[in-house]
């Protein structure tokens, strides 16, 4: 699978539990399909824990990018995409 970054947003946040985490959102492309990567990497104490979940093929380039910016703006965790790909592509 050949992999293209179109574009990466990278968000230094602390949780509640003053965790440090960083998000990247990376978008691929691949012969006119799209797939959108959550990364989701976490120093608990000096472990680093990594969580990742990347969506399904997108067929439209403006739904990749909608989404993408979605995720960015509402910053969206890997656990969390299931949930709203449901409701968006409903």
């Amino acid at each position: 699978m050949s992999e293209v970054i179109i574009t990466q947003e990278k968000l230094n946040l602390m949780d509640d539990f003053s965790n440090n985490f960083k998000l990247t959102y990376k978008l691929f492309e691949e012969e006119d399909k799209y797939q959108i990567e959550v990364v989701k990497k976490e120093d608990r104490q000096g472990l680093i824990i990594k969580e990742t979940c990347r969506t399904d093929n997108i067929n439209s380039y403006s739904d990749a990018v909608a989404l993408i910016n979605m995720f960015i703006k509402n910053k969206v965790t890997p656990i969390a995409i299931r949930d709203i790909l449901e409701d968006f592509l409903d």
